[in-house]
């Protein structure tokens, strides 16, 4: 009966050996995630929020530069830049 009882807590103890690092290996992957979502939700934010102001401040509000076709294109140029840096 010793024996058995040895050998079972053997058994556990190799087991909580060999299980813990893989639990955790498995842990950490999720937390580095967890972190990088939160990240991408920061860029995303920031990137809408340059878009948006874009938008707000259209060529229509803006007086330099006089001529009017020059604020359209730059708004565009602007616009354009904004959307290439969000899908970055």
């Amino acid at each position: 009966m010793g024996d058995k009882v040895k050998m079972a807590s053997r058994c556990i103890l190799v087991r909580l050996l060999i299980g813990f690092p893989v639990l955790m290996m498995f842990d950490s992957p999720f937390r580095a995630q967890q972190t990088s979502l939160e990240q991408l939700q920061a860029k995303l934010q920031q990137q809408y929020a340059a878009i948006y102001h874009l938008f707000a401040n259209g060529p229509g509000k803006q007086v330099y530069p006089s001529n009017p076709q020059e604020r359209i294109h730059r708004w565009q140029d602007d616009l354009a830049h904004g959307f290439a840096n969000a899908l970055a």
